[in-house]
This record gives structure tokens, C-alpha cells and sequence, in this order.
């Protein structure tokens, strides 16, 4: 990691780093975390998060993935006040991931078409793909975002049809999708679903008949 390089990023992206002595134990918390658990390797760089809308947080290291063999990205590790994990991507992976992704596809193709399926519409392949997808990614990543039960229908109307579109985007080669923009989205959905205000319900007016 070219410290001097994501020390201009982090200005260029407004975010303030903090001194590692004026924020107590969140060091050593954040260490515990984010190279005990989730295995990344932090530097010494802290930043100031208050101000980024989409986060409930307040102070983030910045880290680089441990095993580099896939992803050479420097972000920023956060824990929102619901202990829910959060990543910010400062500079994005510079390694091409094609051998890789071409493996785990294959093994998921491999593993589909090797069931004895029934002969399927081209309507209930859709229905098929959107159990697939919601049930094996957007149901993980709701549990890592610690998204609220009663809110999780929300959550899937809005970020389903994203994901989707960003999948259709990726697999077409869309010069204009970015790695920080789809990374930073679910966090951007939580909190929209989580602000939303319940809808009041609003009394008919009486009808009195006419004599």
C-alpha cells in the first residue's frame, strides 16, 4: 500500500484522518475485528467518518485484504453503531479477477446443471433466478448489515432490482459501472429503509346519503 497515494485519496474523498491517540481503545477494538475475523491487515491510518450520510459511524482504519492474491484494493473498515460491518473503497483492485470468477461460476453452473430439473418456461427461469440470487446473496448480506426483520421486505424491493441491474451491467462490460459505487449501495438502501417513516393511515371522510 502507497501510504502517501491513499493519503491524497482520503483528501480528495474529504475525509480527515484522526490521530490514532485522540480515539481511546477503538484501535485495538477495530484490530480485533478487522484482522481477527474478517482478515484484513489494518495500517495506521484513521479517518474521520462523521460526515458520510450513509454510515453510522465515526472513525474507520483504513486496511488492504491479508491474502492480496485477488484483491490488491486499499478501503476504509468501519463498525456502525448496530455492530454492523462497513467497507469504503479508496482505491479500487487493480487485479484482474477473470480466472477467478471463471472458477466459481463454472462450479455453480456445474453444480445447476448437473440436477435433474423439469422442464422450465422462460417465465419460471426468472422466478427460479430471483429465489436463487435473493436467497443466496441479498438474505447473506441483510444478515451482515444487521438489517431489522421488519424491514427486510423493504430492503429486498429496493436493492434487488440494483443488484440485478448492476449484474446485467458487469456481464455486458459496462465501462460505467465502479467498484465503489456498487459497494457503497446496500449501505445506501439500509439507511433509506431504516429512515423511512411508516405510512399513517389516513380516515375516510364520511359519506352521509343524500335525502
Amino acid at each position: 500500500m502507497n501510504k502517501s497515494e491513499v493519503i491524497a485519496k482520503l483528501k480528495e474523498m474529504e475525509l480527515p484522518i484522526v490521530d490514532k491517540s485522540d480515539i481511546g481503545q477503538t484501535p485495538e477494538l477495530m484490530r480485533s475485528l478487522a484482522e481477527g475475523v474478517y482478515q484484513f491487515e489494518m495500517s495506521d491510518i484513521f479517518v474521520d467518518l462523521q460526515n458520510v450520510e450513509e454510515l453510522k459511524s465515526s472513525i474507520g482504519v483504513v486496511v488492504t485484504y491479508a491474502d492480496q492474491t485477488y484483491n490488491d484494493g486499499v478501503y476504509i473498515f468501519t463498525v456502525q453503531e448496530d455492530s454492523s460491518i462497513s467497507l469504503i473503497v479508496v482505491i479500487p483492485s487493480t487485479i484482474a479477477t477473470g480466472p477467478m470468477i471463471r472458477r466459481v461460476s463454472g462450479d455453480i453452473i456445474n453444480a445447476i446443471t448437473g440436477l435433474d430439473l423439469p422442464t422450465l418456461s422462460v417465465f419460471d427461469k426468472v422466478e427460479v433466478a430471483g429465489h436463487v440470487v435473493a436467497d443466496t446473496i441479498i438474505t447473506p448480506m441483510m444478515d451482515m448489515l444487521n438489517i431489522p426483520q421488519n424491514k427486510r421486505t423493504q430492503f429486498v424491493m429496493i436493492y434487488l432490482p440494483r443488484f440485478m441491474a448492476n449484474v446485467a451491467q458487469q456481464y455486458i462490460g459496462s465501462s460505467t459501472l465502479k467498484e465503489e459505487v456498487v459497494e457503497m449501495e446496500p449501505y445506501m438502501v439500509k439507511e433509506m429503509v431504516l429512515n423511512e417513516q411508516p405510512k399513517q393511515e389516513v380516515e375516510p371522510d364520511e359519506i352521509s346519503e343524500s335525502d
